[in-house]
């Protein structure tokens, strides 16, 4: 995880992205083709029809993609047949050499690989405990927990902090701090100017200390049946659109730290900066598609946490 760390941590050194004028234009699917089928640029062409394979299959496994839409008339594939792609493909990336300056690179590529590997593996059935998801998936271990007991200290405290009122002194915390939100509910009429007035503000502070593109925009959409609160799909072109899930609470400060989180620096800053960085200013085209079961999608959720 450290070589992929370091891999999307040049975004934060990105200066290419200027306050005034448009962006360079996004590069095309074929940028940076070598002429030798080994070359790193064919591996990662071919990652990127994968990447789209596997989400035209399975829809979850595919956060977003800026390639061109055509590409995907050209991505049938059985589960089977991506299997042996990536074997074909991994095969190739390790029988290159690769210069120092992209072994990085090639390096995400193998991690990404490996993860189409497991995710098409337990499409078909295959059972992996956590462990084995983590390691599969995300390439990465989990974490020991070394704060129980200061988390039981803490609970204990603010448990007798909290006044006993008359046939509800059986209340958790959890449940008196559930009532006390509730006064702070967003009406679902009032949630698109919340959202809106919460994303104009985020957005102000974040150009603050970031340069983003001229044309850079964020959409709000509203849907319904959906298991999060909200989620951002990048579009390309320095533009996220941002859906909110009508049906779970929203309080006032659920809606800030999601404009946050969503929008602004979070998901549509990160993937605006990373599209310039990476595939319009390197053309590394394997920056166009983010599988949502990846080392790839997991830096960014790390990433994002440490910038909030």
């Amino acid at each position: 995880m450290v070589v992929e760390l370091h891999f999307l941590l040049a975004l934060l050194a990105f200066t290419g992205c200027h306050q005034n004028g448009e962006p360079p234009r996004s590069g095309t699917f074929g940028l940076a083709r070598k002429s030798a089928a080994t070359s790193l640029d064919f591996i990662a062409e071919s990652y990127v029809r994968l990447a789209l394979a596997l989400g035209e299959r399975d829809a979850d496994s595919l956060d977003f993609s800026t390639a061109r839409e055509e590409i995907r008339a050209e991505v049938h594939r059985s589960y089977p047949s991506v299997d042996g792609e990536v074997v074909k493909l991994s095969e190739k990336l390790h029988s290159l050499d690769v210069p120092v300056g992209q072994r990085e690179r090639a390096k995400f590529l193998e991690l990404q690989l490996a993860s189409i590997e497991a995710r098409t593996a337990m499409l078909r059935g295959k059972f992996l405990d956590f462990d084995g998801e983590a390691r599969s998936l995300f390439a990465t271990t989990r974490m020991p927990d070394t704060q129980a007991i200061e988390r039981s200290a803490v609970l204990a405290r603010v448990t007798s902090l909290l006044p006993a009122q008359h046939g509800e002194s059986d209340l958790s915390p959890a449940s008196w701090y559930a009532a006390y939100d509730r006064h702070f509910l967003v009406p679902p009429e009032n949630l698109a100017a919340v959202m809106t007035a919460a994303l104009h503000s985020c957005r102000q502070q974040t150009r603050i200390y970031l340069a983003l593109p001229a044309n850079e925009s964020v959409d709000l959409a509203f849907v319904r049946n959906q298991p999060w609160s909200a989620f951002s799909r990048y579009r390309g072109h320095a533009h996220s659109t941002i859906q909110v899930n009508l049906d779970l609470p929203i309080t006032v400060d659920d809606a800030l730290e999601l404009a946050c989180h969503e929008g602004y620096l979070g998901h549509h800053v990160f993937n605006t900066l990373r599209e310039v960085a990476l595939v319009q200013q390197r053309g590394w085209i394997e920056a166009q598609v983010q599988l949502t079961f990846s080392p790839q999608s997991y830096v960014s959720i790390l990433l994002r946490g440490f910038i909030r």
